[in-house]
C-alpha cells in the first residue's frame, strides 16, 4: 500500500480506528454499536435534542436514527419527554445509565487519544485534527454542491 497517498492513508486509519472502537466496545461488554455512541455522544452534545437534529447532525436518514435511537431506549439509556416547542416530536435525555455509559465510552475515547499517541506528538494531533476538519468539510460541502 503506498502510504504517501493520503486517501490510502485516510481510509486505513478510518479502519483502524473503527476496529479499535469495535475491540475496546466489545471489551467493556457493551450492547452498542460504534453509531450507537455517536447517537449518544450527540444527545449529550445538543441541549433539547430530537431524532431530526440526530439526523442532521450525523448525516443518516430518520428511519435509521429512528431504530438507533429505539434500542437506546429499549436499553434504558435513552428517555423520551414531549417536545414542549413541537408536539409532533420528543426530546431525547440520557438516563443515569446512559451517563455511566457516556463516562466508560469516555475511557474508551481516552485510550484510543492515547494510543493515537503513541508514534506522534500532542501537536502533531493537534495539526491532524485541524487538516482532517478541512477535508472533511471540502468533502461534505462538494457532495453536497452535486
Amino acid at each position: 500500500m503506498d502510504n504517501t497517498n493520503p486517501v490510502s492513508a485516510a481510509f486505513r486509519l478510518a479502519h483502524a480506528l473503527k476496529r479499535s472502537v469495535l475491540h475496546r466496545i466489545d471489551c467493556e461488554s457493551m450492547p452498542l454499536s460504534p453509531m450507537h455512541v455517536r447517537v449518544l455522544k450527540t444527545i449529550e452534545y445538543h441541549v433539547s435534542c430530537t431524532a431530526n437534529d440526530i439526523a442532521i447532525e450525523l448525516d443518516r436518514d430518520k428511519a435509521q436514527v429512528t431504530r438507533l435511537v429505539n434500542t437506546l431506549v429499549e436499553l434504558g439509556i435513552v428517555g423520551r419527554e414531549k417536545n414542549p416547542r413541537d408536539k409532533r416530536s420528543q426530546i431525547l435525555v440520557i438516563s443515569d445509565k446512559g451517563k455511566q455509559l457516556l463516562i466508560r465510552i469516555e475511557a474508551i475515547d481516552h485510550g484510543i487519544l492515547q494510543q493515537l499517541g503513541d508514534q506522534v506528538s500532542a501537536e502533531e494531533l493537534i495539526v491532524f485534527a485541524k487538516i482532517a476538519t478541512k477535508m472533511a468539510d471540502s468533502l461534505e460541502k462538494s457532495a453536497t454542491d452535486d
